[in-house]
C-alpha cells in the first residue's frame, strides 16, 4: 500500500499485491481521514507495517 494526503488532508491509498517479486495493482481507495484508513485496515484484518 502507498498512501498520501491530498490538499484537503484526505487520504488516497493504492494497494498492490506481490506476485513473483513484482507488484501488481489491486485497487485504489479514498478515505476522508487517516483514521478512516486505519479503521478500514483493522476491519479487514490486514497486517500493515507503517513506515515513516
Amino acid at each position: 500500500m502507498i498512501a498520501a494526503l491530498d490538499p484537503k488532508d484526505s487520504v488516497i491509498a493504492v494497494f498492490f499485491a506481490e506476485m513473483n517479486g513484482d507488484l501488481d495493482f489491486v485497487a485504489d481507495y479514498w478515505f476522508e481521514t487517516f483514521r478512516d484508513l486505519e479503521e478500514a485496515i483493522a476491519e479487514k484484518g490486514w497486517l500493515v507495517e507503517w513506515l515513516p
